[in-house]
């Protein structure tokens, strides 16, 4: 009897053992695998849970963002966010800078720093103020790095008399800012693709107001079917080689002017 109960005493000890080693073995597998999933976002885990303020327009441009105390995002992460652009920040945008080069405007706004995003509203005036203008290449440039791209989100004053197109974009990956500027330089614009089925006329229109298309007498036709058009030269007074003829006119249809035109612009920081 007495062996039985000792028997049974060491297989109790050893139950107890075994659901403690499993219990502190599971607990060590739900540990690790949180931190996998957090490494895979690309999120740290710190000691101190992030603050949380309300969003607000700091009073001096020049104010320094405090350093974030939640960890920041890697590139990829932040750009499966998508565009945070909320009403706060677009009233923000006001425009206060203008440059004009081969006579077309461009008009920006300062910068608006928040979370991870700077935003910049920039509008643009086509020279003959009937095909609108589209932004091309542009980069945001500080001490902190270089950034080239960007979401465009558009603006309620999408077309007007006054300031042209104008869009609002958004560059992510932004890092903590310390200057109180940022170097923001558009490199190239052209026209806005037209809507389908008016290829033809806005190209048309486009080249008959061209002074090297009229000067050297070229005229060309245009179909467009579903969407997809062609052109052919029917007139070439100069008998300028074709290779170069349709290079000149797709320089007229697609509105390329290159730039630069390049802004210093003041940094206004949001928490």
């Amino acid at each position: 009897m007495k062996k039985i109960y000792t028997l049974l005493t060491f297989l109790m000890a050893g139950a107890i053992l075994f659901l403690l080693g499993f219990a502190f073995n599971w607990a060590n597998q739900r540990s690790a695998q949180a931190s996998i999933d957090l490494s895979g976002i690309g999120i740290t885990q710190t000691s101190r849970q992030p603050v949380l303020t309300p969003t607000s327009l700091l009073p001096t441009k020049g104010a320094i963002l405090e350093t974030l105390e939640s960890p920041r995002l890697d590139a990829l992460t932040d750009f499966r966010r998508g565009p945070l652009l909320n009403d706060e920040i677009r009233q923000s945008l006001i425009i206060t800078q203008s440059q004009v080069v081969k006579d077309v405007l461009l008009q920006v706004s300062d910068v608006v720093l928040y979370d991870s995003r700077a935003y910049i509203k920039t509008c643009i005036s086509s020279p003959d103020a009937v095909d609108p203008m589209d932004f091309g290449s542009s980069t945001l440039t500080s001490s902190e790095g270089i950034w080239i791209n960007f979401y465009i989100n558009g603006h309620p004053a999408l077309i007007s008399p006054e300031q042209g197109r104008c869009l609002i974009l958004e560059y992510w990956d932004i890092p903590p800012i310390y200057a109180t500027s940022m170097q923001f330089t558009m490199d190239i614009v052209g026209y806005v693709v037209p809507d389908e089925g008016r290829f033809c006329e806005a190209y048309q229109r486009r080249s008959q107001r061209d002074q090297r298309v009229v000067e050297a007498g070229i005229e060309f036709s245009c179909d467009e079917v579903n969407g997809a058009f062609s052109m052919e030269i029917t007139r070439n007074d100069q008998n300028i080689p074709k290779n170069i003829v349709y290079g000149m006119v797709q320089d007229v249809v697609v509105g390329a002017v290159p730039g630069p035109w390049s802004f210093d612009l003041p940094v206004i920081h949001m928490q």
